[in-house]
């Protein structure tokens, strides 16, 4: 895939990715945490490193969390069909600035979202190559046991609790 072809894809994906930080930003609105979703930053030109402008995802009070996403339909973490879901990329978790210290996965096609804290569980974390199919190449991915994984009304218990919220 040449440069130009494969920056219009990540800043496609950029784009995606922030109105499912959106959709994450109005669930924990609802459920009455203070929410801050930083704007999109798109860059003018391609770069070798598609994660080097990255500010973060969701912040709740000064806890930042990372939103991703799958094609894979759950309820909860325990009917996830394969046994370790994806936690990030390996590469984009070892260049961000600052690391999160939750991952918020959502379901695309059903909207249920289930979380895992880094703190928890980075020791059980695994890495595995495979193939990307939206950025057609073989690339090296954090996945986590589903056992670590949370249905996300416990996230947002956690995180009412630790910011003094009733």
């Amino acid at each position: 895939m040449n440069p130009i072809e494969r920056h219009r894809i990540v800043m496609d994906q950029f784009a995606i990715g922030h109105e499912w930080q959106k959709y994450a930003a109005a669930f924990f609105e609802l459920n009455g945490l203070p929410v801050h979703v930083p704007e999109l930053e798109v860059r003018q030109a391609p770069s070798t490193d598609p994660y080097e402008n990255e500010r973060g995802d969701l912040w709740i009070g000064d806890i930042l969390l990372d939103v991703k996403t799958t094609f894979v339909r759950f309820t909860y973490p325990g009917d996830f069909k394969y046994p370790a879901p994806m936690v990030d990329t390996v590469h984009g978790f070892e260049t961000k600035a600052e690391r999160p210290r939750v991952y918020v996965v959502v379901s695309r096609p059903m909207g249920t979202m289930m979380w895992i804290s880094v703190k928890e569980s980075f020791d059980y974390w695994i890495r595995q190559r495979k193939y990307d199919t939206v950025m057609q190449t073989d690339r090296t991915f954090f996945l986590c046991d589903k056992k670590w994984w949370h249905p996300i009304d416990e996230l947002v218990a956690t995180l009412k609790a630790e910011l003094k919220i009733n």
